[in-house]
């Protein structure tokens, strides 16, 4: 990983060497290109100089072989030559002044001989008494040959095919007093001295070298032997069509040179002149090194520069990382210790705010947790007490149910028996004993009814009781439901205030805004379940005021029950007083036994009635313990919440104090 000290080191080393090596690397560049402008001028110098010197040395010959063309000796041997004329004597004297002139400057000449018309070499002296020449030999064949009968021709470079070196022929016409040739007049030109016209007084360095090359690119050389075969070199080709030329190349050994290459505008050859470079620009070594020296010390100076301030701004850096590595870990009691008034300050000041920021969020989202778990533990506890109401209500109205059942059995036993006493009221009058028996077990029966009818009524109220209890709890469970969604509320907006924080924070407060983020979502659930909650409650205190409707119903009924039953009760007194007029009322008897039948056929069927509403009123019941489980349910889920939010907050060691 890359630090902040050495980008900063990096940073110093960029902006303080990139201008020094640009700056030298200009310098070098113009360097280069100054050398390069006065080798190309220098070896040019050279060129022009050795290029005039040849020039001079064959304008010398030129001249010297014109006056010898007009030399009479040689005139007159040639017309006696081509009168056909056999002359001893003026052959002699030609060929004196041939070979006089030869001796005397042997060594800048080779051989000179004379041909005639027909291209026959017909006066040609050996040097120093030598049988050797080119007499007999035929020179028709050049194509300089033909040309030179009438002006003087200077040839390419090449040799006889009997010798074993190179020459180069100055051809010169002879004429006679009318201007008509009378044969060719040829100066064997001597290499040797040509090579040393071109290198006496040449001095270029120590790898400085002069050459001259043929038009066909082909060096002049002296021996046969130390012929090489064509030259290659770029610059020959740039100087055949434009006269010069200035090249670097690298050569057949690989060695880099630099060479002007001059063509001469009246003879056929180019003069080359070549030097190393590694010599041309050997004073760019120096340079190069002083400059690689420079930029060591100044590459030294910047990084121990850059090394103590970089030191400045990474110390107090890499502390604020450690500082927010322990804030990342839960530690909320640390404090940065930095008190410069620079960027680094202001942000050291920003991580301490930010730290004690968190403290009171995390001491507050604490607090807040141990209120939902203490919500959770008295709504676990309101709905443990609203499931035992609500299965006491059950157990009572199971109660109610037995009495309604037995009362309907005494209603058909009381309606059977009034039966009986309508069939036989015949006989009651025969049979008195008989009717006040009946008419006591009736009386019986009557308050056997109004007691269990009494106790019915008890059971409904007790019953009324225990649902309004439960009426009473499901509110306190709503308020109770209403002080955990404020809650919810309250952490969601401290979970928001911890995410944003821990967005200024950066990179350091990733880690914060993981938890922070993790506390908005219990809130979120937290919610959902007090919702959840509340619309249980809505469902609980709807199922218990149709309970209470039905109890009032039920009431009224068994109030209705209670004075048949009365009434009943009277009638069996009434019976019981008059069973002595019996015989003497034995109509009213009957309507009286008729009305009681009816009164006991309409007790059962409110019976019935009885018995169907606390059926409605068991399911009721059944419904209120299915949602008590679930407000239960609901209250473990919130203390679930809390247990979590707790061992989220764990994480955080924390001295609390306000800011």
């Amino acid at each position: 990983m890359k630090t902040i000290k050495s980008k900063l080191i990096a940073l110093f080393l960029v902006v303080a060497l990139l201008p020094l090596i640009a700056t030298n690397w200009i310098d070098m560049e113009h360097t280069r290109s100054l050398l390069k402008d006065k080798i190309q001028g220098e070896l040019k110098h050279v060129a022009y100089l050795k290029q005039s010197a040849l020039e001079s040395h064959l304008n010398m010959i030129g001249h010297n072989a014109a006056a010898l063309s007009h030399v009479s000796a040689l005139i007159h041997y040639l017309q006696a030559n081509d009168s056909g004329q056999d002359n001893p004597l003026a052959h002699k004297i030609a060929y004196d002044v041939l070979l006089n002139y030869q001796e005397k400057n042997w060594g800048i000449y080779h051989h000179i001989f004379i041909a005639n018309p027909e291209g026959e070499v017909v006066l040609s002296p050996g040097h120093n008494g030598s049988k050797k020449s080119h007499a007999g030999q035929n020179i028709s064949s050049s194509p300089f040959f033909s040309k030179a009968l009438y002006t003087p021709q200077v040839t390419d470079f090449f040799g006889f095919a009997e010798t074993n070196h190179f020459h180069q022929l100055y051809m010169q016409p002879i004429k006679d007093e009318n201007g008509q040739s009378l044969g060719v007049l040829v100066f064997e030109v001597e290499i040797g001295h040509v090579n040393h016209i071109l290198n006496e007084g040449f001095a270029l360095g120590e790898s400085g070298h002069i050459f001259l090359a043929t038009l066909k690119k082909q060096p002049v050389v002296q021996k046969k032997v130390d012929f090489t075969g064509q030259l290659k070199k770029p610059g020959l080709d740039v100087a055949l069509s434009q006269g010069h030329a200035f090249s670097e190349f690298r050569d057949e050994k690989g060695v880099e040179k630099v060479g002007v290459y001059l063509k001469s505008q009246h003879y056929p050859w180019i003069v080359g002149v070549e030097i190393n470079k590694d010599e041309v620009y050997a004073s760019l070594d120096g340079q190069f090194t002083r400059f690689l020296l420079i930029l060591f010390v100044a590459a030294l100076f910047v990084i121990v520069s850059g090394y103590v301030f970089s030191n400045m701004f990474s110390k107090p850096i890499t502390e604020m990382v450690e500082k927010a590595r322990q804030v990342a870990d839960g530690d909320l009691d640390t404090h940065i210790d930095h008190n410069s008034r620079d960027e680094i300050g202001e942000l050291a000041e920003a991580l301490n705010h930010m730290i004690n920021h968190l403290r009171n969020v995390i001491h507050s989202l604490r607090e807040n947790t141990d209120l939902l778990n203490s919500a959770a533990e008295e709504l676990l506890q309101v709905s443990g007490q609203m499931t035992s109401n609500s299965q006491n209500l059950n157990e009572k109205a199971n109660n109610v149910a037995s009495a309604t059942e037995e009362m309907s059995v005494t209603m058909e036993t009381i309606s059977s028996v009034a039966q009986s006493a309508t069939t036989n009221i015949s006989t009651v009058a025969s049979s008195s004993e008989s009717i006040t028996q009946n008419v006591g077990l009736i009386a019986t029966n009557a308050q056997q009814a109004q007691k269990v009818t009494e106790n019915a009524v008890q059971e409904i109220k007790e019953a009324s009781q225990l649902v309004e209890a439960l009426n009473n709890s499901a509110m306190e469970i709503n308020q109770v439901s209403e002080v955990i969604s404020e809650i919810a509320e309250q952490t969601k907006l401290l979970a928001l205030n911890a995410t944003i924080e821990a967005a200024r924070a950066g990179e350091a407060g990733k880690g914060f805004a993981v938890v922070a983020n993790e506390v908005k979502e219990l809130a979120k659930q937290t919610n959902e379940s007090t919702e959840q909650i509340t619309q249980r409650i809505a469902a609980i205190q709807n199922s218990t005021k149709e309970t209470i409707e039905k109890f009032s119903v039920v009431n009224e009924v068994i109030d209705n029950v209670s004075n048949i039953v009365a009434e009943i009760t009277q009638s069996v007194e009434a019976q019981s007083y008059s069973t002595q007029d019996i015989n003497n009322n034995i109509v009213s008897a009957a309507e009286g036994m008729n009305e009681m039948s009816s009164n006991i056929g309409e007790s059962a069927n409110v019976s019935r009635m009885i018995a169907s509403d606390i059926i409605q009123v068991n399911q009721v019941s059944d419904d209120v313990i299915h949602n008590s489980e679930m407000v239960q349910n609901c209250a473990r889920d919130l203390s679930d919440i809390s247990e979590k939010l707790k061992e989220v907050t764990a994480v955080f060691k924390t001295r609390y104090h306000q800011n």
